[in-house]
């Protein structure tokens, strides 16, 4: 998996450089105002395209997981582009996001090692650059019971926002994910 998401992320880098290749002489000053709006449009249409071509191609590049629910992002979502939630199929979770950035596309896990469900009543929902959900999480509770213990699972709803931002470092943009969970009872 970790192979496809680097060969995935060397196309989108080869591309885009590929489009960085100028010919000829400079361009005039009346060319620049042009070319900057058309630059606009290329890269709207490139995020565009980047995450419909996440969407068509997911089952093929993510086999181990079935896409659950995504919403696209627009320009008031910068730098989301699209943001999915799937259910992992090895061990039948379904905690884990799938964020497109101009970046490439990272993995958020969340409540690692616990059993968790997405809350598709409560929605997976954008809010400027932040991402809202939740999940049922079910932990083990032990009850005293005559002669030893009896485990037993207790659900509680785990809300999570997700900011998702970009910084410069080193000359490179890094996406940063910054999480903030409340739990609430069921």
């Amino acid at each position: 998996m970790r192979l496809k998401l680097a060969l995935l992320l060397l196309s989108s880098l080869l591309c885009l450089l590929n489009g960085c290749a100028s010919k000829g002489a400079p361009p005039s000053a009346s060319n620049v105002q042009e070319n900057s709006s058309g630059e606009t449009e290329s890269k709207n249409e490139a995020a565009f395209n980047r995450a419909d071509n996440f969407l068509a191609n997911f089952s093929q590049e993510f086999s181990d997981f079935e896409l659950l629910d995504y919403v696209k992002g627009s320009s008031k979502n910068a730098p989301i582009m699209l943001v999915g939630v799937a259910k992992n199929l090895k061990d039948n979770t379904s905690s884990t996001l799938f964020i497109v950035d101009s970046n490439g596309i990272g993995l958020v896990g969340l409540a690692a090692g616990l059993d968790a469900a997405y809350r598709s009543e409560d929605g997976l929902k954008l809010s400027d650059n932040v991402v809202l959900l939740s999940l049922n999480v079910w932990t083990q509770a032990e009850s005293s019971v005559e002669g030893g213990f009896l485990e037993n699972k207790v659900r509680k709803i785990h809300d999570f926002e997700i900011t998702v931002t970009q910084n410069e470092e080193q000359g490179g943009v890094n996406t940063v994910y910054t999480n903030k969970e409340t739990i609430r009872s069921d």
